[in-house]
């Protein structure tokens, strides 16, 4: 019984690991309101690739990455 608790507790984690990063890669790119300039990258859901943008240093949002290969990793299922 407990065996079966944990293989429905990985499946779910999948699957909702899943759903959050399918809506990461559907936000819009989101400076956030701080003035920085960090480079970054965000997944583009019209052109399904990986742009540049610049970061303000502080919030934004979640479709936002260190490098075109962690973007990649993430959204490029989409």
């Amino acid at each position: 019984m407990p065996r079966s608790l944990v293989v429905v507790a990985l499946l779910l984690a999948i699957v909702v690991a899943g759903t959050n990063a399918q809506g990461q890669c559907f936000l819009p790119p989101s400076q956030g309101p701080c003035r920085g300039a960090f480079p970054a990258f965000y997944f583009d859901s019209r052109s399904g690739r990986c742009l540049p943008f610049t970061y303000g240093g502080c919030g934004g949002n979640a479709n936002r990455f260190n490098s075109v290969g962690q973007c990649r990793r993430v959204c490029g299922r989409y």
